[in-house]
């Protein structure tokens, strides 16, 4: 008996020859039809997995894996393959389906480089993991080293944060603009940022700056969430409530950066520390905080202070936020976005405010 039901052979061949038969139109309508497929992007990564596989002869290894790879490898496909038995794995590499492993490491390598392409300098062949998993976060990681490279040449008129202040150097340059710190956090267009560069200029500002000294406090646990903040110049820690050892990071708005030791000249934060708790990070220029209790108008969560000299830090409250919805809604629909990412960092980060 036919594996294939006959009701759907018969379909296929109806339609079949209904394809035949038509002209003109039909033509097109086919077209049209495959149009939308060949606009999909190719994937980057296929990843099999072998660990179900025990045994491989070099007729399948040649026959089956090798041309999937050669074919998906024209197509700047990489095609990595897991779980491989010692027997499987063996047929792979002796018959030259998969690269031996000096060469696997050089690929693997290549794949942690930002600039190479995924599928560059690759002749067709199949990459070893030991484990899905292994494999599926080199992809992974490749993939959002490629995004991170894209995004900086994208947003090229603009500067990253982590370029424009370094961290170790913060305290000696001048506080930047709120704009600045939304076109880092948006990647926004040259017409939307000059859009809000031009309503600041205007004097129309819709947040206020608060200049600080070592140890001012920002706000406290459990006050009102009258605004949120974003740090202009120098830096913030945050304190919270803990009787277990915390260990203290250091994050900016281009993220994560490398902690240095604070100065123990600024006496201000250590005393601060002892009526506050403990401190669990500092924020950088381009920091965001406070936004979640804000927008959940909740009681604050947790304390923060300056963590230097000469640190400003602006508040956006929601009488300045109705104030340029009412002014200008196509500048409020920007600040709505870079709140979302803001929300978006806070919540995926749930032991940073």
């Amino acid at each position: 008996s036919s594996p294939i039901p006959p009701s759907f052979a018969d379909v296929k061949k109806e339609k079949l020859l209904t394809m035949k038969g038509r002209k003109g139109k039909g033509d097109k309508q086919g077209k049209l039809n495959r149009q939308p497929s060949s606009l999909r992007l190719p994937p980057d990564f296929v990843v099999l997995d072998l660990s179900q596989v025990s045994n491989l002869d070099a007729s399948a290894a040649r026959g089956c894996f090798l041309q999937l790879a050669k074919m998906c490898g024209k197509r700047n496909i990489v095609v990595c393959a897991t779980g491989a038995n010692a027997r499987v794995e063996w047929m792979l590499r002796s018959h030259e389906v998969s690269y031996s492993i000096s060469e696997e490491n050089e690929i693997k390598a290549q794949m942690e480089s930002p600039n190479q392409s995924t599928g560059q300098a690759l002749s067709g062949k199949l990459i070893l993991f030991n484990t899905l998993y292994e494999a599926l976060e080199s992809c992974e990681n490749k993939l959002i080293r490629q995004l991170e490279s894209r995004q900086r040449i994208e947003t090229a008129p603009f500067k990253r944060l982590e370029d424009l202040v370094p961290p170790s150097q913060s305290e000696v340059y001048p506080n930047i603009s709120i704009s600045t710190v939304f076109t880092h956090f948006l990647g926004m267009s040259e017409e939307d940022a000059q859009l809000l560069e031009g309503f600041e200029s205007d004097g129309r500002s819709f947040h206020d700056e608060v200049n600080l000294r070592s140890g001012d406090v920002v706000f406290t646990r459990d006050s009102p969430s009258d605004a949120f903040f974003v740090v202009l110049a120098g830096s913030v820690a945050v304190f919270r409530e803990s009787s277990k050892p915390v260990s203290t990071r250091i994050v900016s708005g281009a993220g994560n950066v490398a902690q240095q030791p604070v100065a123990r000249q600024e006496s201000n934060l250590y005393d601060k520390g002892r009526e506050l708790g403990e401190v669990s990070l500092f924020l950088q220029v381009g920091g965001i905080f406070g936004f979640v209790d804000f927008i959940l108008e909740r009681p604050r969560s947790f304390s923060v202070a300056a963590a230097r000299d000469k640190t400003v830090v602006a508040k956006l409250s929601k009488t300045g936020l109705d104030r340029l919805k009412s002014e200008n809604p196509s500048l409020d629909r920007i600040v709505d976005r870079v709140l979302l990412q803001a929300s978006i960092l806070e919540l995926a980060n749930v032991s940073e405010p």
